[in-house]
């Protein structure tokens, strides 16, 4: 139950406690932001728009700010497309 994109395919696709479907939606919605942590992991972190920080040079304090931050935003942004759709 704690990691959802596997405890969805050994669920089959079922609730675990009452066995009802579960919607698709949430392991697309799990699966996309997995993405965008990844992402944003080998971007760099974000960087300010400035391109991949280069570890070397920002110090690994700077560098897990600015991945921390990058990862807020697409979080808050993945929020947001999904509140949007939802809407329509």
């Amino acid at each position: 139950e704690l990691v959802p994109l596997t405890s969805a395919a050994v669920s089959r696709g079922r609730c675990r406690s009452c066995r009802a479907p579960i919607s698709p939606r949430y392991p697309i919605v799990e699966a996309t932001a997995g993405l965008l942590l990844v992402a944003s992991t080998l971007a760099g972190g974000g960087g300010g728009g400035t391109g991949p920080i280069d570890l070397t040079e920002a110090g690994p304090a700077r560098f897990a700010w600015l991945l921390a931050d990058g990862l807020a935003r697409s979080a808050f942004l993945l929020t947001a497309a999904l509140i949007a759709i939802d809407r329509k």
